[in-house]
């Protein structure tokens, strides 16, 4: 049996006019492939760390804590497989970042070594995350140097950053585009295994930060809501860096669509960055009819699903149509396992269930599929930029007068509006091909994402066709970018792409212009989106109970998901994004640890109306361990955070 396992099933017949379904991988658990692993842990001593926990502990003796299980398991590990070696750097930082441990190897007469340096952890000064960025990135550059530029062992080699936080910066450099920088290198992360996880630590840490650090090839990011769950969530990022398989995995469905979390959008092409030995992953694809509208989401694609007897009935209608053609779904995956320096590729063909009956077992992805629509709907809505208000009402005593807006200049276009500025600003950053820039400028500014001021020639989509990057297209085709928006000489992109001189890019490029579908928001109020989630819960439960799923883990874990949509809408929004954001990277990963303490974000947020029975109702499950974890990495987040 091969240690790599594909297969995908659809919930209707095949003559379905629209059908739901799921492609899934399951890998055999293997051991680790890796002959040599760098960890570099990049720890927060700032004052603020000698803050207390409810259970009576500061955030420096829950650090402690973990830090010494991390190093225990890493003794563990060499004792065990002695042939993967294994070092391990310690930076230290507050208002300023030293190294309290460089590149120490980690063996049995090392470990009284280490609890020493990690016992001058004392909290102390500001928080410079620049400095810390800084030296890691200094640090793991003299890591890279020590390789050959042709060591044969490259693949097998790791370096596993993980950053840890508790708070906001207070000192030295602000800028998140200038952190990111530090964070992610393309060429060296194209020819080295380098792995970036950035924690959070309680509720007062910045998460669009953290977050926007994360967001980069191999990169993550983690909320600790309890210091004493911080065991937990270390454990699996050990997990993830140990057992790392499979790389640059790349799915295009023919005939049909794949859903992205991340951008809430259905295509034909989903790429991700690694998948550990030991998991399970499940992605959501689809058909749509020829006559379907082709924004319609993956609920209106399976709504007559909602339950199997619904479902049943439609799909005996759609067997019922004898005009129905619906071309064969053909999904082909290309990977590369760790260990080896070839491309597989690989084709699959769904399996359906006969005509007039559904699959049942991949009915309850559609829920997951319609709960992660909602988290990213929600997530829109409470990040959403407020309108400015009327200056009159600004300055009651300005007898509503109209003050001239300043001019700008830019690039000796003289202008009176700062928006403009920003567009051309954003278009240079594309011209230049500075494409990490402008997905950092669209993050603040999503409005600029089809902008074309005079006497520009050519928009965001016009710059990432001419330069064939296909990357950058389907970066900003996922933000919502025009694909029929014309140049300032009436020029589309497909115009553009078709004197492209690779077929294979032209063809690439050509699919992501007419299949990347993003999902529309339709709601726009806080009471609208309580009212549509408390429909959506009871729906969702009443399904549970026929479908005797009252106690299923899977379920509950949706349930919980759509509860914290209902508490993010009024928490603060530093607080509701990091709910938010992880519970949604943890249903759409697949991740081992989800956060079950809610306390923070209770107290922070209103009171569920108890119209909205639903949702005022609701008993959360307070579980921090997903159906999605493998045993091992189950077994490995319980070893982390076992008390001593």
């Amino acid at each position: 049996m091969s240690p790599v396992m594909f297969s995908s099933k659809f919930l209707n017949p095949p003559n379905s006019s629209s059908n739901f379904g799921i492609f899934q991988l399951k890998t055999e658990q293997q051991e680790s492939k890796f002959k040599e692993i760098n960890w570099v842990l990049n720890v927060d001593r700032s004052g603020s760390m000698q803050d207390m926990c409810p259970d009576g502990k500061t955030k420096m003796e829950h650090t402690h804590h973990t830090l010494k299980n991390m190093v225990d398991y890493f003794i563990k590990l060499n004792r065990d497989h002695p042939t993967i070696k294994q070092y391990i750097t310690i930076i230290a930082f507050d208002h300023e970042a030293i190294i309290l441990c460089d590149c120490l190897e980690i063996t049995e007469s090392a470990a009284g070594t280490i609890a020493t340096i990690l016992d001058t952890l004392e909290p102390r000064g500001a928080t410079n995350i620049g400095d810390a960025l800084s030296l890691a990135d200094e640090h793991i550059r003299c890591i890279i140097e020590k390789y050959p530029a042709d060591d044969a062992d490259i693949n097998v080699r790791q370096i596993s950053h993980l950053f840890m936080s508790d708070g906001n910066i207070t000192q030295g450099i602000q800028d998140i585009d200038i952190l990111k920088a530090k964070c992610y290198d393309r060429r060296r992360a194209a020819a080295y295994n380098i792995t970036n996880t950035f924690i959070g630590f309680g509720t007062h840490h910045d998460a669009n930060l953290m977050r926007k650090l994360g967001d980069i090839p191999k990169g993550a990011y983690y909320f600790v809501e309890s210091l004493e769950n911080a065991g937990m969530v270390y454990g699996e990022i050990l997990y993830k860096s140990l057992y790392e398989y499979i790389q640059n995995l790349r799915i295009r469905v023919d005939n049909g669509d794949i859903y992205n979390y991340e951008t809430n959008t259905w295509g034909k092409i989903l790429t991700v960055d690694a998948v550990s030995s030991g998991q399970t992953r499940t992605w959501h694809i689809r058909t749509i009819s020829a006559d379907e509208p082709a924004s319609a989401s993956a609920a209106s694609a399976s709504a007559s699903a909602a339950s199997a007897s619904a479902a049943s009935a439609s799909a005996a209608q759609d067997a019922e149509s004898s005009e129905m053609i619906q071309l064969p779904v053909t999904i082909v995956v290309a990977y590369k396992l760790l260990s080896e320096n070839h491309i597989t590729s690989k084709e699959v063909h769904p399996d359906y269930p006969p005509d007039g009956e559904i699959d049942s077992s991949v009915e309850k992805y559609m829920w997951r599929q319609r709960t992660q629509e909602i988290m990213s709907e929600v997530n829109e809505f409470i990040n959403k930029p407020k309108s400015p208000p009327d200056p009159a009402q600004l300055y009651p005593g300005a007898g509503g007068n109209i003050f001239v807006k300043p001019t700008f200049r830019h690039n000796g276009i003289a202008t009176a509006d700062k928006y403009l500025t920003e567009e051309h600003e954003i278009l240079d950053m594309a011209k230049s091909g500075e494409w990490i820039l402008v997905s950092n400028m669209l993050d603040k500014m999503p409005h600029l994402i089809n902008c074309l001021p005079p006497p520009r020639r050519y928009g965001l989509i016009h710059h990432a066709v001419h330069q064939q990057n296909v990357k950058a297209l389907e970066t900003i085709m996922n933000r919502g970018a025009d694909a029929d928006m014309v140049t300032s000489d009436g020029e589309t992109a497909q115009q553009i792409i078709e004197k492209s001189t690779s077929r294979i890019i032209r063809t690439a490029m050509i699919e992501l212009l007419n299949y990347i579908i993003p999902v529309k928001t339709t709601r726009t109020t806080n009471k609208e989106f309580e009212q549509h989630l408390n429909e959506f819960m009871l729906e969702m439960k009443d399904y549970m109970e026929e479908k005797n799923l009252i106690d299923d883990v899977f379920m509950n874990n949706l349930c919980d998901d759509i509860y914290v949509c209902t508490k993010s809408l009024s928490a603060s929004k530093n607080l509701g994004n990091m709910y938010l954001n992880t519970r949604s990277a943890s249903q759409g990963n697949e991740r081992a640890y989800n956060i079950g303490n809610f306390r923070d974000l209770d107290a922070g947020s209103k009171p569920v109306d108890a119209a909205f029975r639903g949702l005022s109702q609701h008993t959360q499950q307070h579980t921090t361990q997903t159906p999605y974890a493998p045993p091992r990495a189950a077994t490995l987040m319980r070893a982390v955070s076992c008390r001593r």
